[in-house]
């Protein structure tokens, strides 16, 4: 600690002395800060923000109870002391661990100017640590200087916890102390080595200003007793001058040693070095010997009127403030004393305007829509916004986040994936401070939908249905259906479930449109439709959809019976009337029915008939409706511009009724319409405006009766011009010596800038009304006249629309105005002020002041703006100023030098004083001269006896000197007679030992004082003092004597002093974690040492691992302290256990009936914990990848591992997997006669259940339809129930007859004594049957029937049916279940007649 030289108050007052118009404080805006409210520090908040100390942190908070790091009290300490001068402008030792920081700066400042010391850290700073209250006391008592402890302070301070600390540490404590930087705690504690609040750095911070203010005045008291007591001495050791005998004679004219003040005032003002427009700025005065101040003011380096710009008043004492514009100031002061001379002093100032910004952004919107963020601003000038983006709280590239352009006032934009954003716009001002606005957007991903159909079906084919969805999360589907045009109820014509590869079937016939949408939490819907023609299942005739339109293909599919070779009769009705079908469609029909297409709209019907080969008729009749086609035309215009209504008109055919809905694609889909559009079209068209420039194309759609959408796009791509905006700023006034430095803003990048000028309303050449270019940016010029002008800036667009911005400014001129006027005159004397020349000057009044170089002095005479004749009556030279001031408060002057000569001087008057100064042995004797002229004239001294140096040998000696003045003419002899003495030095030594520590030896602090009766400059000798002031522990003497500027030696003085050392102390501690690396768990081991001396120790271990990470079990570490001189702590141990305990594991696996590929899903549950809470992971045995199980009996097992990699038990749950296929299916037949006549339509369907509750689809066997015409003859149909999985029931089977009375179904008699067989079913048997053998006309006969079944169970023939008749017979029976499986049908007749009857 260095206690001497009060370095700091030393260097401010030269400065104060030396350059007084360079000083200033440092400025910055006051801010609020939200969290500082009601806080204890608030005011002190305040305050150190209003001087700039503090300005917070970049989200516009001060954060005043988060604890302060060693770098941002570092910063705090730099800006509050920026005032102080460093030793060196190059670091001789710097800190590893700062280069780079964001307060690298501001730490190396501190290390310059001696605040921080890098032996108190060692080669590391640690910036980011937090800081201590000692450290931070520390450093604030070094900024108040050095001195301030004296020796014999007892260091009383009332802590009652300062027992650790060392010398040096309690010195600076006493001192923090002394000047109240701290006053502690309630509990009567400092807690010196705890850390800070920002808050509490913050008291520090306002306790240490005032602290040395207290210390600058005490200084300035002590400066200004010294000086009066020095005055006193100096008078009272005065020689007195040897009495000369008198002349009697007196002396005329002379100069008087009276009350006049001829002390050059001393003036120096502070003023904040920047602010904002309003801001309050404080002047701050500092003079001597001064009587009145007058201030002035220039603004752009131009003399202003103060009142223009300023609002405030300043007196002798300074004053307060405000700026009305902003710009860069120089306020002027002109100080005066009471005789009139003057001292000036200047400080340049900053004003800057108050930059407001605010940000506007939707709250939410999608990935393919547009957003808008507007950014709106007040004062940005020049400033650059910054844009960053953060995503679900994290700070993002914003290339990578958004499609489009961030600017100066926002810009349009699309965000690349959802999440919730933070978009923020910041700007930082002339002064560095942030501006900023955000605003938080959340952005859905957009859904996307797709369903698959078949293009047709029928009502007895289950169809698949494929549902594909992106970005739905959870969201539910809903369904709606639509048949032939009109909405219907699903579960009354869909069967099934609508999920993604589920089968459904429809139940009727028809053209149907089946739609999914998903509605999302913001309301959004998303619609997918698709179509599906379901034909019906044909049993004669032909299938054509009921709706479809005229440039629809339609497939008439026919289904004739027993056509035969018969040719299909095709007939055509329109509203009920015949009509040729080759007027009416394209394309033919016949036996197989065929492709056509209807050329006019209506309502139709086309029926078939046929005839076969016995002459019956068939016919089959269909009703449609054929919609007609409508067509939208209309045009766009090719290039047009936002501020334009466009009209668009159409031309509409087959439209009718519809209703036109118009959409609008700026090639990246369609948009919003209200967003791109203003004003709305129907079917005729309409007026719009289109809102934004890009390229877009307008898209007409209809949705018919039938629900086909139909788009109409004119092919024209519209082309849309913004409207640009471009500005600019002059200001109101300038000159013609004015260089006007200006920007432009807006669409200024957008397209070249043509530049045109008008004065006093009329055009002119540009080149020859100013001297300098313009471009897109503005730039630099200067008007060669004054005059009004408007200055206009032009862009042209593409189309030719020109866009301009215009300017008012008015040039003043710049006056010129000199005269001349004789270089001397006689005192006293008339003479002329001519005037040389003038331009402008006409217009304003010349106001004349005559100054010498004590100020202003006043002369006979008029003078105006013609001159005029003046006289003089002051001797010396005179400089005379002509001013004049124009309207806008402007001054321009001129000045010439004038000198009054006088005559010859009167005799001198000689002083010698007396000084220690020496060279080679000699002494400085300060030698002046004083004489006055009877004409006041300039004089010039000769000097007899005069060393050429003034340096003096120890002794009396005598010189003379005479007064010559301009003329040339001497004055008399006058001498003064003088003695140089000298005296021996003294000098007292002192030896501090310190805790400071080179090779085991310790450095003692040796300081010896000199003392010379003439205050002599001395220099030291030192006997038994080492080179470096290092000395091991033991007694040591030293020895020392003075020398002075005369080489006179004092005696020698000695000094003794003893070097002690004690051993250090440590404690130990060490606290067992969660933390694991590869099975072993972090350890936080700490030890602390304490040394009775305050030296810095370093730790010695034992036991304890390079890591820290310990497996389970109990360990023993020990440490000990070794102190800067190598001398030890005594061994402590501690003793810790680390444990582990096996995480447990829970586990459910409930089946479900949701299958894949014949397994079923199982849906699992683990819950794993561990008792010291550690992350645990899972291990699985017998568990499928999907958990889809096959049937049967299934065991899966698990366990847990924690983060130390122990294993829980395992935990096995085992589970079955039932499934039971689906009952045999009920056959159903209509009709349900054992004879179906030919042709006729017969509906088979089946019924099944599963016991497992499973969806059930059917396989058949002879039948491709629900409902169909069988074939001639036995017609066997049989069926089977499947379910999920694949399951199969028994089949179920049926068996009946196509036939007539004539034909006999294909089943005949073949002669008189013939026999039909029905060989059943295998694994079926016969539960009915019907035989009949028809009359026949004319036929009379011995006949008989019978019909045998064969028993399953006994192997045998049974009869079953028997009976005699003349002509004809039928047996009808009905047989127990499980009896017949076969049947044999026999009829007897003695007549061929009945042949080939059944």
């Amino acid at each position: 600690m260095r206690l001497k030289l009060n370095k700091s108050t030393q260097v401010i007052l030269i400065v104060c002395l030396v350059l007084m118009s360079l000083t200033g404080s440092a400025f910055a805006m006051q801010k609020m800060f939200t969290d500082s409210v009601g806080h204890w520090a608030e005011k002190i908040i305040n305050t150190l923000a209003a001087e700039g100390v503090v300005s917070g942190y970049p989200d516009g908070l001060v954060h005043p109870d988060a604890t302060i790091t060693r770098a941002e009290f570092s910063a705090l300490v730099a800006r509050n002391t920026n005032n102080i001068t460093t030793n060196d402008n190059i670091l001789d030792v710097e800190f590893t661990d700062i280069k780079g920081h964001w307060a690298e700066k501001e730490i190396n400042h501190l290390i310059l100017t001696d605040i921080i010391e890098p032996n108190d850290y060692g080669s590391e700073f640690s910036p980011d640590e937090p800081i201590t209250r000692y450290e931070m006391l520390r450093m604030l008592v070094r900024t108040l200087g050095n001195g301030l402890h004296e020796d014999n302070c007892k260091c009383e301070t009332g802590f009652t916890d300062l027992e650790a600390v060392s010398k040096t540490q309690l010195e600076y404590i006493c001192i923090a102390k002394k000047y109240s930087i701290v006053d502690g705690f309630p509990d009567g504690t400092l807690k010196p080595f705890w850390n800070a609040t920002r808050a509490e750095a913050f008291a520090m911070l306002l306790n240490q200003n005032k602290a040395d203010k207290i210390i600058k005045e005490e200084s300035a008291d002590k400066e200004l007793v010294d000086k009066e007591q020095k005055q006193q001495e100096d008078e009272k050791n005065k020689p007195t001058k040897p009495s000369r005998p008198s002349s009697g004679s007196s002396s005329s004219g002379g100069s008087s040693s009276g009350g006049n003040d001829n002390t050059t005032p001393v003036f120096s003002f502070d003023l904040q070095q920047a602010g904002y427009v309003g801001d309050t700025l404080s002047v701050t005065t500092d003079s001597k010997s001064v009587s009145t101040v007058t201030w002035s003011l220039e603004k752009d380096s131009v003399t202003v009127a103060y009142d223009k710009f300023l609002d405030g008043v300043l007196g002798n004492n300074g004053g307060s403030i405000k700026a009305k514009e902003s710009g860069n100031y120089t306020l002027i002061a002109t100080a005066k004393n009471s005789q009139g001379k003057t001292t000036i002093a200047r400080n340049s100032f900053t004003v800057y305007a108050v930059v407001t910004v605010q940000l506007d952004a939707p709250k939410s919107s999608y990935t393919d829509r547009e957003v808008d963020i507007d950014f709106v601003s007040e004062n940005l000038g020049s400033n650059a916004v910054k844009w960053t983006i953060s995503k679900d709280g994290t700070v993002v590239n914003i290339d990578d986040v958004i499609d489009g352009k961030l600017g100066d006032t926002g810009g349009s934009v699309f965000f690349s994936g959802k999440g919730l954003y933070t978009v923020t716009a910041s700007v930082v001002d002339g002064m560095g401070n942030p501006s900023s606005a955000s605003a938080e957007i959340t952005i859905y991903s957009k859904v996307l939908l797709s369903l698959d159909l078949p293009n047709n079906t029928y009502t007895d084919k289950p169809v698949c249905i494929d549902v594909n969805s992106q970005n739905a999360d959870m969201l539910k589907i809903n369904w709606e259906l639509s048949r032939n045009g009109t909405n219907v109820i699903i579960d009354e014509y869909i069967e099934g479930i609508l999920e993604d590869g589920e089968n459904i079937r429809f139940k009727e016939k028809g053209v149907y449109k089946l739609t999914a949408s998903i509605t999302d939490d913001n309301g959004r819907k998303y619609s997918c439709s698709i179509d599906i023609t379901v034909y019906p299942v044909g049993f004669a005739g032909f299938y054509l959809p009921e709706i479809f339109h005229t440039d629809d293909l339609v497939m008439v599919d026919t289904n004739f019976a027993e056509i035969g070779n018969s040719t299909a009769n095709w007939v055509l009705k329109k509203d009920g009337k015949v009509v040729s079908m080759a007027e009416f469609i394209e394309g033919t029909l016949d036996n197989d029915g065929g492709s056509i297409k209807f050329i006019k709209a209506g309502k139709y019907t086309l029926s078939v008939s046929f005839s076969d080969e016995g002459g019956r008729a068939y016919s089959y009749e269909q009703n449609f409706q054929v919609f007609a086609i409508p067509v939208v035309t209309y045009n766009l215009p090719e290039f047009v511009h936002t501020d334009k209504e466009i009209e668009i008109t159409t031309t509409l055919v087959n439209v009718g009724d519809l209703e036109i809905e118009w959409l609008i694609d700026n090639t990246y889909g369609y948009q919003d319409w209200n967003t791109y559009v203003d004003g709305n079209l129907d079917n005729n068209g309409g007026k719009i405006y289109f809102k934004r420039a890009g390229v877009y194309e307008l898209v007409a759609r209809i949705t018919d009766q039938t629900g086909r959408v139909f788009l109409f796009e004119s092919k024209d791509k519209i082309e849309i011009f913004p409207v640009l905006d471009f500005g600019f700023t002059l200001p109101n006034l300038a000159y013609t010596d004015t260089v006007l430095d200006f920007r432009t803003h807006g669409n200024n990048q957008v397209l070249p800038v043509d530049w045109t000028i008008t004065k006093d309303r009329i055009a002119i050449v540009f080149d020859s009304a100013v001297d300098g270019t313009l471009n897109a940016n503005g730039g630099k010029f200067r008007f060669k006249e004054y005059g009004t002008y408007v200055l206009t800036g032009t862009m042209t667009d593409y189309l030719g629309r020109e866009f301009s911005h215009s300017e008012e400014i008015t040039v003043m001129p710049f006056v010129e105005f000199s005269f001349s006027v004789p270089n001397s005159i006689h005192y006293g004397a008339d003479f002329e002020v001519t005037i040389d020349n003038t331009i402008h000057a006409d217009m304003y009044d010349v106001n004349w002041v005559l100054n010498d170089k004590n100020g202003v002095v006043t002369f006979d005479g008029s003078l105006g703006n013609s001159g005029g004749t003046m006289a003089i009556d002051k001797l010396g030279t005179f400089t005379l100023t002509a001013t004049i001031t124009d309207k806008e408060g402007r001054l321009f002057a001129h000045s010439e030098n004038i000198e009054v000569l006088n005559t010859a001087p009167n005799k001198p008057v000689v002083t010698a004083e007396l000084t220690r100064t020496t060279k080679d042995n000699n002494f400085l004797v300060k030698i002046g001269a004083t004489a006055t002229d009877p004409e006041n004239d300039e004089i010039t001294f000769e000097w007899d006896g005069r060393t050429a140096d003034d340096y003096y040998p120890v002794g009396i000696h005598e010189i003379r000197a005479r007064a010559k003045d301009v003329a040339g003419t001497y004055s008399e002899w006058e001498s003064i007679t003088f003695e140089v003495t000298n005296l021996t030095p003294t000098v007292t030594v002192t030896a501090v030992p310190t805790r400071t520590t080179k090779n085991g030896n310790f450095l003692v602090n040796i300081s010896a004082i000199a003392n010379d009766e003439d205050n002599d400059k001395t220099t030291l000798e030192w006997d038994g003092r080492t080179a470096d002031d290092y000395y091991p522990v033991g007694s040591h003497t030293i020895k020392v004597r003075a020398t002075d500027i005369a080489n006179t030696y004092s005696e020698w003085e000695s000094v003794t002093f003893d070097i002690m050392n004690h051993a250090p102390t440590v404690s130990v501690t060490a606290i067992p974690t969660r933390t694991t690396k590869n099975g072993d768990f972090l350890v936080n081991i700490l030890a602390t040492a304490n040394d009775a001396d305050g030296d810095a120790t370093s730790l010695e271990w034992e036991g304890r691992k390079a890591d820290d990470y310990y497996s389970v079990g109990s360990y023993t570490v020990r440490v000990r302290a070794k102190d800067i001189a190598d001398s030890y702590s005594v061994w402590q141990t501690v003793t810790f256990e680390v444990v582990n305990h096996t995480p447990m594991v829970t586990m459910t696996a409930v089946p479900t009936r949701t299958a894949k590929n014949g397994n079923f899903f199982v849906k699992t549950s683990v819950a794993a914990t561990d008792a010291d809470r550690d992350k645990t992971t899972l291990e699985w045995s017998g568990k499928a990848s999907d958990d889809y199980y096959a049937i049967g009996t299934h065991t899966i097992k698990v366990r847990a591992k924690d983060e130390a990699g122990v294993y829980s038990e395992w935990v096995s749950q085992t589970f079955t997997i039932n499934n039971s296929a689906p009952t045999t299916p009920v056959i159903t037949r209509t009709p349900n006669g054992n004879c179906v006549d030919p042709g006729s339509a017969v509906t088979i369907s089946a019924s099944s259940t599963d016991p497992d509750g499973d969806m059930v689809t059917y396989i058949w066997e002879g039948r491709d339809s629900e409902r169909q015409a069988y074939p001639l003859g036995k017609n066997v149909v049989r069926v089977k129930a499947v379910d999920a999985t694949g399951a199969e029931s028994p089949w179920a089977a049926i068996v009946f007859f196509v036939a007539d009375a004539t034909s006999g179904g294909g089943m005949t008699l073949t002669g008189p004594d013939s026999t039909i067989n029905e060989n059943g079913l295998e694994g079926a048997t016969i539960t009915q049957y019907t035989f009949t053998v028809p009359p026949v006309d004319g036929h009379s006969g011995n006949d008989f029937g019978r019909v045998r079944g064969y028993n399953v169970k006994t192997n045998q023939w049974d009869q079953l049916s028997y009976g005699t008749t003349s002509n004809g017979i039928t047996f009808t029976n009905t047989l127990d279940a499980g009896t017949y499986s076969k049947l044999e049908f026999y009829y007897y007749t003695n007549h061929n007649c009945s042949a080939t009857r059944s």
